[in-house]
């Protein structure tokens, strides 16, 4: 299906049971689609929050709803800092004139950190980008209209080496690097401490997975 995507198809997913892909199969395809640097746009729906999940990849047992963060600096620091901790996706909202305060608070609280940023979901001029907290702060336009955030999940901790990350194929670390840096989004350097970060393994051992697919 992935490939029939990068041949130009486009596909819906759809259900007869409620919005697709949350605690669904469905988030698997989602998640693969975006590895592969193909858009993703959700269906509207009622609710800005799930429509922004279903759309944003993350892979995740369950989510928490937050709301909006707090407008004054500290408490909205140290707000954060209560959500370090948090294994679940995130889903907030945001208004335009805090959302760059609220993304140079994630960076700093989160780490390198995949987030989902949705903007006018499900209006004309709807915008939907996945991509490390890092790239959106340097890369964010316009701060028009109403924002919602998905915060993906940590990734789990593994013992370092690249021995011990057998699960992680090359083909993944070349789908992953190609995201980050498609349209300059993320120079080669930045992706790898990324993706260093993302498997929790050293940045040379990323460098060898991607080398291995040429």
């Amino acid at each position: 299906m992935i490939e029939r995507l990068r041949q130009g198809d486009s596909i819906a997913l759809v259900s007869d049971a409620g919005t697709p892909v949350l605690s669904d199969p469905g988030a698997m395809l989602v998640a693969a689609a975006h590895e592969a640097g193909i858009r993703v746009e959700p269906v509207p729906g009622p609710s800005a929050a799930l429509a922004a999940l279903s759309a944003s990849g993350a892979v995740s047992d369950g989510f928490v709803f937050v709301g909006f963060a707090p407008s004054r600096s500290t408490a909205r620091k140290r707000w954060l800092a209560g959500l370090a901790e948090e294994t679940r996706a995130i889903v907030m909202f945001e208004a335009p004139h805090r959302i760059r305060a609220l993304l140079s608070d994630l960076e700093e609280a989160l780490g390198p950190r995949i987030v989902t940023v949705g903007r006018e979901l499900t209006k004309m001029h709807e915008e939907l980008v996945t991509q490390p907290i890092s790239a959106h702060v340097r890369t964010l336009r316009e701060a028009r209209g109403e924002f919602t955030l998905v915060i993906h999940p940590p990734a789990a901790p593994e013992s370092p080496g690249i021995a011990s990350h057998g699960a992680v194929a090359a083909g993944q670390i070349r789908d992953e690097f190609g995201v980050l840096t498609n349209n300059k989004a993320m120079t080669r350097r930045e992706a790898l401490r990324v993706l260093s970060a993302k498997h929790h393994m050293p940045s040379r051992d990323i460098y060898k997975l991607l080398e291995q697919t040429k």
